[in-house]
């Protein structure tokens, strides 16, 4: 299926997916726990103190720059992968250790596990509120979406009929195109 809008119900259906698309994210990241030692430190193995999340490399970078990811199937049954990067470019009360490069790449800051948690939490946050402005937006779409019609049938109404009698010799307009254009350019 072309991801064209036509209609209201292609609307609403693009906004439905947006909605699985974060639900399936918040599921996953809210599944994410923590492992500590038994004396209830961390791991030096950063890949073991999580459950149901992996620690990998990100992909075409050193060994040093991680991400936390999570996966899962939505509703449809496609996989989904989530990923969060498990460092910052900038030193904060997160981070413990600087590594340095001899090339031209910054320095970056290895996030602790309680600063991955964090971002977690972060995400989860913003995983909710995206989703309640996705419902609210499904909510109001067929109002929403009349009054653009409205609108838009009245502006073609005066371009066809207002500019008609101004015809030139083809049948055509330059009045009607020159508006249409001015139209499609400028309303932002």
């Amino acid at each position: 299926m072309s991801d064209r809008i036509y209609n209201l119900n292609d609307i609403i259906r693009k906004l439905e997916e947006s909605v699985d698309y974060y639900q399936t994210e918040l599921d996953l990241w809210e599944k994410v726990t923590r492992n500590h030692k038994k004396d209830s430190g961390d791991f030096e193995n950063l890949s073991k103190n999580f459950n149901n999340a992996k620690i990998q490399q990100e992909n075409y970078e050193p060994s040093d720059y991680k991400e936390i990811c999570v996966y899962g199937r939505n509703k449809k049954g496609y996989c989904q992968t989530y990923s969060i990067k498990c460092y910052e470019y900038e030193e904060t009360e997160n981070t413990k250790a600087k590594i340095e490069y001899e090339t031209w790449r910054k320095p970056i800051y290895i996030l602790t596990v309680d600063g991955i948690f964090d971002r977690i939490a972060k995400r989860i946050e913003m995983d909710r509120n995206y989703i309640d402005n996705l419902q609210k937006q499904i909510e109001i779409a067929p109002q929403i979406y009349d009054k653009v019609c409205n609108c838009l049938t009245t502006l073609h109404d005066v371009l066809e009929n207002d500019t008609k009698c101004i015809s030139d010799k083809y049948g055509t307009s330059s009045l009607r195109y020159a508006l249409r254009d001015y139209i499609i350019t400028n309303v932002k």
